[in-house]
């Protein structure tokens, strides 16, 4: 197989950005929920500005007019996740490309293998940022191996809120889920208001599906809504088990690791509540800052194929964690 052949156009990194950007993908809701925020730099500092959290370049601190200057030595700084993710165009996948006589078609073999390789640098990227943002639902942003590269909840000063329902093994609990469900909402949109999100339309739990019916079959559930209606709403979920209304509170059927046994809560309709960070490429390479990835290649030794890398720099933040509340059973 010649090495020229990667010379062809469909190899070029505009048409690798392209073919990028046009695999399809469906992003788990929770990805939506965070709005990307241009960051000029890999490291920025995490910072207390009244009840909230800024977020400044190192050179900022203490030239922003809207940051408090007592805690601008208590400014954090936080590096962002880098990650890549390689591939390999081997000699195998070129040979039937390679022995086509026709441009045209040869052209539309190359552009179908390209994308098929940036589908999947697609989805590890957008895999591994979900990952991340499911633990900045919960104030601890954490890399895949699990390490707390930012504590939200140290930086703002505040106590993580738990809610701990004690649903017991045998539905044999005394709790008073209601009053607690309620409670939660209650004091979810009361620090909402203080802290000036006049914008509230409600409450949300991401969590499973199995402690959603264990939450819903509690014998303190069944008396608050009786047993007629009680029953109903059963046979509801039970067809629809992608979400409940529950006291208050919207529970969502989520099965991700992070929220599956111990939920994630927060309010809805609170702009810029959630955010992700994106930084450019740490490369010598200009123009990267718009972009999600940033990809090169690189042709193997000996006319063994083409390297393929791409990376993206970003980091997912809660502005106020003093909203957040894990919802959870202990026995």
């Amino acid at each position: 197989m010649p090495v020229e052949i990667f010379d062809h156009e469909a190899f070029s990194l505009l048409s690798l950005t392209t073919g990028f950007n046009s695999a399809p993908h469906i992003d788990p809701a929770v990805l939506n929920m965070f709005e990307v925020e241009p960051v000029d730099n890999r490291t920025v500092m995490i910072v207390k500005s009244d009840k909230q959290l800024q977020v400044l370049m190192p050179g900022e601190i203490g030239e922003h007019p809207n940051i408090d200057q007592h805690d601008a030595e208590n400014a954090k700084p936080v590096n962002l996740f880098r990650y890549p993710f390689d591939s390999h165009i081997v000699p195998g996948d070129l040979d039937r490309v390679s022995s086509l006589k026709d441009k045209k078609l040869k052209a539309v073999e190359l552009a179908t293998l390209v994308k098929s390789h940036m589908t999947k640098h697609k989805s590890n990227h957008r895999y591994t940022a979900v990952y991340s943002a499911y633990t900045a639902l919960k104030g601890r942003v954490k890399n895949k191996k699990g390490v707390v590269l930012c504590d939200l909840f140290k930086v703002l000063e505040v106590p993580q809120r738990t809610a701990d329902l004690k649903l017991g093994k045998d539905n044999d609990s005394s709790e008073n889920i209601p009053k607690m469900i309620k409670d939660i909402a209650k004091e979810t949109k009361k620090i909402a208001k203080e802290h000036g999100h006049m914008v509230i339309s409600g409450v949300e739990c991401r969590i499973g599906q199995e402690m959603i019916e264990r939450i819903l079959s509690h014998k303190s559930i069944k008396e608050f809504y009786g047993e007629e209606i009680h029953a109903k709403r059963q046979v509801a979920f039970a067809d629809d088990p992608s979400q409940i209304n529950i006291c208050g509170i919207k529970f969502t059927t989520d099965e991700a690791d992070e929220v599956a046994e111990k939920g994630a809560c927060y309010p809805t309709g609170v702009r810029n509540l959630f955010a992700m960070l994106r930084a450019p490429s740490d490369t010598l390479t200009g123009g990267t800052n718009k972009r999600e990835c940033y990809i090169t290649t690189e042709k193997k030794a000996h006319d063994e194929g083409l390297g393929i890398r791409s990376r993206s720099i970003y980091l997912p933040i809660c502005r106020d964690p003093a909203l957040l509340c894990e919802i959870f059973s202990s026995d």
